[in-house]
């Protein structure tokens, strides 16, 4: 048989096991004709998979360590608390505005307008705990009652001259 004869059957093998769901077979006897008519050596799917598998995973404990050290986790005090936006029907909940010093940068952080805070948990002038992950940050009041939020704005903290 020509070169051209078995690529017809090739494709008929394929349209064929189109309809009867058998593809992985049709697939299978083309790449072993097209490995044996050009003398190309079998792919061996299960090294390949084995090399990717390995490579995912070195890729993933080489970047856990990075990104673990990028949250930066305190204490301060609460500087100020303003109510920020207005509700609507796509905001259902007062967003609010917290400021708190650390590390020499003041930050201020905006609370989720589709998520409900209560102001009077956090109390201007008290002790809050942080964690800011990116810009990503969770605070939590003196009472341990939590709220998530994103850095908005991050000021460099200025001795006074």
């Amino acid at each position: 048989m020509e070169i051209g004869e078995h690529m017809m059957a090739c494709a008929k093998d394929l349209r064929s096991s189109a309809k009867l769901r058998v593809e992985p077979v049709a697939m299978r006897v083309c790449s072993s004709f097209h490995s044996s008519v050009y003398n190309l050596p079998k792919e061996e799917p299960m090294r390949n998979s084995i090399t990717v598998a390995v490579l995912a995973l070195s890729t993933l404990f080489a970047t856990l360590p990075a990104s673990a050290a990028d949250k930066v986790k305190g204490t301060a005090t609460l500087k100020d608390t303003q109510t920020t936006g207005m509700k609507d029907k796509q905001h259902k909940h007062q967003a609010y505005d917290l400021f708190f010093n650390t590390e020499g940068k003041s930050y201020t952080c905006r609370t989720d307008s589709n998520k409900s805070m209560n102001a009077t948990d956090f109390v201007v002038g008290t002790q809050i705990r942080y964690e800011i992950d990116g810009d990503k940050t969770k605070v939590w009041s003196s009472a341990g009652k939590k709220v998530g939020c994103r850095i908005v704005r991050v000021e460099a903290a200025t001795s006074p001259q």
